[in-house]
């Protein structure tokens, strides 16, 4: 997994090239919040001694967020987007604080490892991995709510007024926060089904790859699912 983020962050500097976290692309947004769940996960686990949580946390994380999901989703990016263009550099960006997050938590346990990777990929590097500390990443639901709060909550109002209204602010965060999670779910729940699909067309051998496949799907307007499917479009 380094070894592939380290390969896609040749010509990415971070304090040039990086992109603002609310004007990152959706995906590469949704990377983050994973990787700040992940984060906290490992640092509890951390604090409580718990080596066990440590090492399947990273194995789960690696293999089924990262690996078969978010860098299958992202290598064509990389790979034919514009050098410097904003899909592409988004995509750096997240990759980058997905890189030096795993770097930092693989250091008590994997101390050479992440020497090296951080050799890499720290420019004008001062000081040893294990010098540093984890990295503090933001909550990327919170964030992405309180901007989308922002627009229909009238922040001109008093400071008293704000105060007033402050519980149900609170509400329409956690709401819009909810909402957002539920539609990366369906996403992740429809592009499971089809690659299902797809795989039993590759061993038939109509295709040989899925990006030889065309995909056409039905939705029942009926079901209870639609509306959220439908905010997706």
């Amino acid at each position: 997994t380094s070894r592939f983020l380290v390969s896609n962050l040749y010509d990415f500097d971070f304090e040039k090239d990086a992109i603002a976290t609310s004007d990152l692309l959706a995906i590469d947004q949704y990377a983050l919040q994973k990787l700040y769940d992940f984060n906290l996960t490992v640092q509890k686990a951390y604090e409580n001694y718990d080596a066990t949580t440590v090492y399947h946390a990273f194995t789960d994380y690696c293999t089924a967020e990262l690996s078969s999901f978010y860098l299958d989703i992202i290598k064509d990016r990389l790979y034919v987007e514009k050098a410097d263009g904003h899909m592409r550099r988004s995509a750096q960006t997240a990759s980058w604080y997905i890189l030096d997050t795993l770097t930092r938590l693989m250091a008590p346990i994997m101390s050479f490892t992440a020497e090296q990777v951080s050799d890499y990929y720290q420019k004008n590097k001062k000081e040893s991995i294990h010098l540093q500390e984890f990295a503090k990443l933001e909550d990327v639901w919170k964030l992405l709510a309180e901007h989308h709060v922002a627009e229909s909550v009238n922040y001109e109002a008093t400071a008293s007024d704000r105060y007033e209204i402050r519980p149900l602010i609170q509400l329409k965060e956690m709401e819009y926060s909810t909402s957002y999670q539920d539609r990366w779910q369906m996403l992740r729940d429809i592009r499971s089904a089809v690659l299902k699909a797809i795989e039993g067309l590759r061993a038939q051998g109509i295709i040989k790859h899925s990006l030889e496949a065309q995909v056409v799907m039905h939705l029942n307007s009926d079901a209870p699912s639609a509306a959220l499917f439908k905010s997706l479009i």
